[in-house]
């Protein structure tokens, strides 16, 4: 199920923002990898402290995009503004994930991630993107 609806989000996405051209954008997977590498490095001595684990995984994903974004040289306005969206969803879905980390469907919180990054991609293509003919 949550293939085929991630496979409909990127059609309605590509769709969306076809026309659409921005200068830089950040590579979309890097901030849930730096994320993931923040919580592994920290969650055994933060001893379940929640400010210290998403200081620490958040602070991965700004650092790590922001270092990306200096070494191809493509820092912008809009590369900033997705960046630090995509960083702000992952916080919005860790915290989700702390309050209900007894749930056991999993796989709602990562379509729930997926959706919000492409809502917010094509809302950050709207605003900052130029229309190509």
């Amino acid at each position: 199920m949550m293939l085929a609806s991630s496979f409909g989000q990127g059609l309605l996405v590509g769709y969306t923002i076809s026309q659409r051209y921005l200068y830089s954008q950040p590579i979309a997977f890097i901030t849930p990898m730096a994320v993931s590498f923040g919580y592994g490095g920290i969650a055994h001595r933060a001893r379940g402290d929640r400010i210290m684990i998403l200081g620490a995984s958040l602070g991965a994903a700004v650092s790590a995009n922001i270092a990306i974004g200096v070494m191809t040289g493509q820092l912008s306005s809009s590369y900033d503004f997705l960046a630090l969206g995509y960083v702000a969803i992952s916080g919005v879905v860790m915290q989700l994930l702390f309050h209900d980390a007894h749930w056991t469907r999993g796989h709602s919180f990562q379509n729930l991630h997926n959706a919000l990054y492409n809502l917010f991609k094509g809302m950050t293509f709207y605003l900052f993107g130029t229309y190509v003919e």
